[in-house]
């Protein structure tokens, strides 16, 4: 039974993922293929070109013969080896690359201002090279030179020995340090140092040390101040950028949350009216027209007081699309979509119905409308009560702890 229970469960899965197993089966499948004819194609390969005397070199290669299929193996070969008779050959050549490599920025090891570049390796020769100072108080080990206080050239040597496995050779390579080239700036600041030292020799026993007050016959000028890294400023503009962005977005929710709410407010009033017009004997063409140009004319009566009822401008818009040519139907599911509340889709669902089938019984279902509508809006204001009742919450007991501080301290100043 169980058996039975699995086997049909596989089939359901198959026939379920049929499309799926079968495009991963051809996608195996075409691997395979590729990979077997990618195989015969290869070019046979009886040798490994070394990479060079200074590096090994690893070959990705199929092997067949080895197993049944063919086997994918890394092959690796060491750097090449000099013969005996070209070794030597071969580290006297390395050396004036070793000598130009290591003069660094310097024009020539007789004239070295700069530091030098001592390094381990040269080329593609496979070669150690080693670097030894004779004088270390002017060349370090890493290439500095130490130049600043020299009044005349230095003459000096280093040490270079060129080594692998095989053989080893030194060479002396002669150096000229020159002393230190100042710029204007590092002159004069080198000047100050040694003034500022001088008085600090001479104010030992003092508190304080006073700094000069003038160099070549400019007054000098000392300002403390700590180096602080104003980086973080772009990052702030970056930061208030972003929060004026969330502003706005918050901006335009807040409105579209006070106009959605003032629509709510209006729709009753809108539907009444609709109502009153059609229950007179207007159609509704003419009752919408009869609304739009109410609102225009108390707007043209009182222009600076009179406030923006959105609900009523979407009216005024599609009463100006009716009056224009286009069909009432479209006009009305416009003004639904374009207020974007779900009373006003209705009513414009209404509307357009009435247009299409030419309902009889029109008034009933404004009234109907009418009805819910007052009805909503009065949910409406008890729900804006209570949300004012709860925003007057935390200044209510803000005023209760400034009662009870200004009761309690007098009474705890006189125990």
């Amino acid at each position: 039974m169980k058996n039975r229970l699995d086997k049909k469960a596989i089939e359901g899965f198959i026939s379920k993922y049929r499309l799926q197993l079968i495009c991963v089966g051809a996608g195996f499948a075409l691997f395979a293929i590729v990979t077997v004819l990618q195989v015969g194609k290869a070019e046979e390969v009886r040798s490994i070109q070394r990479a060079g005397y200074s590096g090994s070199r690893t070959e990705h290669l199929y092997v067949e013969g080895l197993e049944e299929a063919p086997v994918s193996m890394d092959i690796s070969v060491q750097p090449r080896r000099y013969r005996d008779d070209e070794v030597y050959d071969a580290m006297e050549s390395c050396l004036p690359e070793a000598v130009n490599m290591a003069r660094g920025k310097n024009k020539s090891m007789d004239e070295v201002y700069y530091d030098l570049d001592l390094r381990e390796s040269v080329g593609d020769y496979g070669f150690l090279l080693s670097w030894t100072p004779r004088d270390q108080d002017i060349i370090r080990f890493d290439g500095t030179v130490l130049n600043e206080e020299l009044k005349e050239p230095v003459q000096t040597e280093l040490r270079l020995t060129i080594s692998n496995d095989q053989a080893v050779t030194d060479h002396a390579v002669p150096v000229t340090v020159m002393p230190r080239q100042y710029t204007d700036t590092e002159v004069r600041r080198k000047a100050l140092t040694g003034k500022v030292a001088e008085a600090d020799g001479k104010a030992a026993t003092e508190a304080a040390v006073t700094l000069p007050d003038t160099y070549q016959g400019r007054r000098l000028i000392y300002r403390s101040g700590k180096d602080t890294n104003y980086s973080f400023l772009w990052i702030l503009g970056i930061v208030f950028a972003i929060l004026l962005l969330l502003r706005d977005k918050e901006n335009e929710k807040k409105a579209d949350i006070i106009r959605l709410k003032q629509m709510q407010i209006d729709y009753p009033e809108i539907v009444s009216k609709l109502m009153v017009f059609v229950g007179a004997g207007m159609s509704v063409r003419m009752a919408w027209n009869a609304i739009a140009a109410d609102y225009e004319q108390s707007r043209e009566r009182m222009p600076g007081e009179h406030e923006e009822r959105y609900a009523y401008i979407e009216l005024c818009k599609t009463d100006s699309r009716i009056r224009t040519g286009t069909p009432e139907g479209v006009a009305y599911r416009q003004f639904g979509h374009e207020c974007r509340s779900k009373q006003y889709m209705k009513l414009a669902s209404l509307l357009e119905q009435n247009r299409k089938t030419g309902v009889a019984n029109m008034k009933a279902l404004l009234q109907t409308e009418m009805i819910e509508a007052w009805a909503e809006r009065k949910n409406l204001a008890l729900r804006q009560g209570e949300e004012a009742s709860t925003k007057l919450m935390l200044p209510l007991m803000m005023m209760l702890v400034i009662v009870m501080v200004i009761i309690m301290i007098p009474a705890l100043m006189n125990m």
